[in-house]
């Protein structure tokens, strides 16, 4: 159903598409953080953040749904298409990065996760470390810090 692949650089504008839907669906933040969230992804160099990362993106049909980045022991990206939640695919692609951070003598991941999705990383063995609140143009945001252990 889902391939997953890694990243290419060809991919750096699909994935930005990709990110910017997913932006609305996150909980945590102040109305007005949204507008500059999604300002800050515009003008992000993405595709340098991932050429550097371990990063994967699944596919459907050759459309990019769902991207997954890990650097070093931190996961810096996990975003995946509001049309796609529930069907496993976050779960695919975090299995994904585990499996490349053990290769690599990781022993432990790291994440900063938006409130509403504290609940998948739980259900997937990470443990909450404590709350982060930061700022974005005097915007509150409240992430989640969490780890796991990788056995």
């Amino acid at each position: 159903m889902f391939q997953l692949r890694p990243f290419q650089q060809s991919d750096t504008e699909s994935c930005r598409k990709l990110i910017l839907s997913c932006v609305r669906y996150m909980s945590g933040m102040e109305a007005q953080a949204y507008p500059q969230i999604e300002e800050k992804e515009r003008q992000f160099p993405l595709d340098r953040e991932l050429a550097l990362c371990y990063a994967v993106v699944a596919t459907k049909d050759e459309e990019i749904v769902a991207l997954g980045a890990l650097d070093k022991n931190i996961v810096k990206r996990l975003c995946v298409s509001p049309r796609h939640h529930r069907v496993g695919l976050g779960r695919q692609v975090m299995e994904d990065l585990e499996n490349h951070a053990r290769n690599e003598g990781i022993k432990r991941l790291r994440l900063d996760s938006p409130t509403n999705a504290v609940r998948f990383f739980l259900k997937i063995g990470y443990s909450e470390q404590y709350p982060k609140i930061w700022q974005l143009g005097g915007a509150k945001i409240h992430n989640m810090v969490m780890g796991k252990d990788l056995l």
